[in-house]
């Protein structure tokens, strides 16, 4: 049957493949894919932005020779994110068939549907981390940046930030059943500092468009 054939992996599907599962009745791919591809985008822009940077010798290139590599790298665990978000939801939807024909069965049903959902707050909180280090590899390559692609820092610059937005609201409403003292609440620490990143997306954007405007 078609619906029993494999699909390839996120890092693997056409856009048009990815946009029709995305649209369509399924609890997958959703938010947290969308988020962690944001990374990879916002990656993916900042390795070109380095690759077209530092021309020649001296301290510049070799900057941008270390930025393209931690961007490249920081796209590729972006994309593992994204699959591993769907697989983890996967997971949510197969606790939420479990039978319920009884107590018994209907409490199972619960704590596997509570660690499942928890359990999926793994991805996000690591896309926001992600976020946080693709916003650093920004700044330092935005004052040596070839000038013909300040904007496209700056699409990079929105692409993590809607990113980190995105994850860090899956963790907390992944996280919000738990009790008080599940170790997994720790994620939430994890977490915290996604405003400060927010911020400096959005200070480099602001640095951007004044460059463009002056």
């Amino acid at each position: 049957m078609g619906d029993a054939q494999p699909r390839p992996a996120v890092g693997e599907e056409t856009i048009t493949g990815f946009l029709h599962r995305l649209a369509s009745r399924s609890p997958t791919p959703g938010g947290g894919a969308v988020a962690a591809l944001n990374a990879a985008q916002a990656a993916a822009l900042v390795a070109m932005g380095a690759r077209f940077s530092g021309a020649g010798e001296g301290d510049s290139a070799g900057l941008a020779a270390e930025i393209v590599d931690a961007a490249d790298r920081l796209r590729s665990r972006a994309l593992h994110l994204a699959a591993d978000d769907e697989a983890a939801f996967v997971a949510v939807s197969a606790a939420y068939d479990l039978p319920h024909d009884d107590e018994a069965a209907r409490q199972r049903r619960r704590s596997s549907i509570r660690d499942a959902v928890a359990d999926a707050a793994g991805p996000p909180a690591e896309v926001v981390a992600v976020a946080g280090e693709l916003v650093a590899l920004a700044e330092r390559l935005l004052p040596v940046v070839n000038p013909t692609l300040v904007c496209d820092l700056a699409a990079a610059a929105d692409a993590l930030q809607a990113a980190a937005s995105t994850a860090a609201l899956n963790v907390a409403e992944n996280l919000r059943g738990l009790p008080a003292d599940d170790p997994r609440r720790r994620l939430l620490d994890d977490v915290a500092d996604v405003a400060q990143t927010m911020q400096r997306g959005a200070a480099l954007r602001e640095t951007v468009r004044r460059k463009v405007e002056s």
